[in-house]
């Protein structure tokens, strides 16, 4: 799939290498950036790794009973795209 797509077969690792930095589950690519796949369904899976941009893909099937109810209830504010004006990010 990577390959597949023009901008990123430019920068992906070339697929049949052995090495820990291009497995099933992790690419790296020649300019450094990463890709970690990481399943939702260990408690512990997203605690081993700090990243700077995280992708959640069927969200509604995620078990998020108590999610939110620990910790500071801190909100997060987003400008709009079109006037600037920041709101709540929910």
């Amino acid at each position: 799939m990577l390959l597949d797509t023009t901008i990123l077969a430019e920068i992906v690792s070339a697929p049949k290498t052995r090495s820990g930095e291009n497995t099933l589950l992790k690419k790296t690519m020649k300019n450094g950036a990463s890709i970690i796949l990481v399943g939702a369904k260990p408690p512990g899976g997203f605690q081993r790794i700090t990243v700077r941009i995280v992708l959640f893909d069927e969200v509604d099937g995620y078990s998020v009973v108590g999610a939110g109810l620990e910790g500071d209830q801190r909100r997060f504010y987003v400008s709009c795209r079109h006037c600037g004006e920041y709101q709540i990010l929910e």
